[in-house]
């Protein structure tokens, strides 16, 4: 029963991580599924140079994509309403 509790917990926190990150940290309001840019781009960097030692955090933002593009969908409006053409920032530094 607590393995259960703990995983249903595990799973909400990570609800559209991705998402949280790129519009508080990346400032990304008025960028269009900017959370799901922000995971692409930190599995993508790993999946270039897998010597990084970032695996399980790799394997957290691939289960996150599909939850950070329910919620970019979600926020889209707001992202409409807030488009003033930005450039896309970083929300992971990749180096």
């Amino acid at each position: 029963m607590l393995r259960r509790l703990l995983v249903l917990l595990s799973a909400v926190w990570l609800v559209g991580c991705g998402t949280a990150i790129s519009k508080t940290a990346g400032n990304d309001w008025g960028r269009y599924y900017s959370g799901v840019a922000c995971d692409w781009r930190f599995v993508s960097a790993w999946l270039e140079d897998p010597s990084r030692g970032e695996a399980p955090f790799v394997a957290a933002a691939v289960i996150d994509l599909p939850l950070s593009l329910v919620a970019d969908t979600v926020v889209a409006p707001v992202d409409f309403f807030l488009d003033e053409g930005k450039e896309a920032t970083s929300c992971f530094e990749v180096a």
